[in-house]
């Protein structure tokens, strides 16, 4: 989590650092810096940040099993309501 984390600060200081030694100096050097070094890490970046939720869908998924409750969507609630049923 701390890697991909730390990958796409350092891409956005990459960018910030390159735009202002090409000249942007005023509030758009940060706005221009986010967007790309946002499209930069979606093409960069695929690997980790698939690692990264795969790891968080773990985590949900153990504390899922370890509370003993099975997931049910706010649809499924509300068809057992409609129907009398108790959840």
């Amino acid at each position: 989590m701390i890697q991909y984390s730390f990958y796409r600060i350092f891409i956005f200081i990459i960018v910030f650092l390159g735009l202002w030694v090409a000249g942007l100096r005023s509030w758009l050097l940060l706005i221009a810096a986010a967007a790309i070094s946002a499209v930069l890490s979606l093409v960069f970046l695929n690997r980790p940040r698939e690692k990264f939720a795969a790891q968080i869908e773990h985590k949900v998924e153990e504390r899922r099993l370890k509370s003993g409750r099975e997931y049910r969507s706010a649809e499924e609630d509300e068809d057992d309501e409609v129907d009398g049923k108790s959840a």
